[in-house]
């Protein structure tokens, strides 16, 4: 049988083993949940960006509203949203050429056909990082899961 002193003396350690776990699950595993989570909405985000401008390109082509062998087309009416759902009126006299953003604020013009190729490709790599995302956060979940079962095995000790 255990005396007195070595009983505080292993519930001392298991309180301390217990707010390390703790401390371990706040501090460390949900940040790395967390920041993942964001990671993952941040490239949803512009993985919808980038196929709405797919849908658009595509809009375009389908109603040949772009000047092929400068044959005089009326020129692109839209409404731009400026944000907060303020709109206004704009014209694109020739919408053949489109701009892209390509990483880090630089933009790269682009044929409609050119944009639509690195749409596709920039769609690919999206989807690649939001399954390892998705593979990251299930190993952080599972961890924490982890650190909870052994907080519940020295609890029943």
């Amino acid at each position: 049988m255990w005396s007195t002193n070595e009983k505080d003396s292993h519930c001392n350690q298991s309180i301390t083993s217990l707010t390390k776990y703790e401390h371990f699950i706040n501090d460390v595993l949900k940040t790395d949940l967390k920041r993942v989570h964001n990671q993952y909405q941040l490239i949803c985000q512009q993985l919808a960006q980038y196929l709405q401008i797919k849908q658009t390109i595509k809009a375009i082509k389908d109603n040949h509203l772009i000047v092929t062998d400068d044959k005089c087309i009326e020129p692109l009416k839209l409404q731009t949203d400026l944000g907060s759902n303020f709109y206004v009126q704009t014209v694109v006299p020739k919408a053949d050429k489109i701009y892209l953003m390509i990483g880090l604020g630089f933009y790269v013009e682009l044929t409609l056909e050119e944009a639509l190729d690195l749409i596709d490709k920039k769609e690919k790599i999206f989807n690649q990082e939001l399954i390892h995302l998705s593979a990251q956060s299930s190993k952080i979940k599972a961890n924490i899961k982890l650190v909870i079962h052994t907080i519940d095995q020295i609890t029943s000790l």
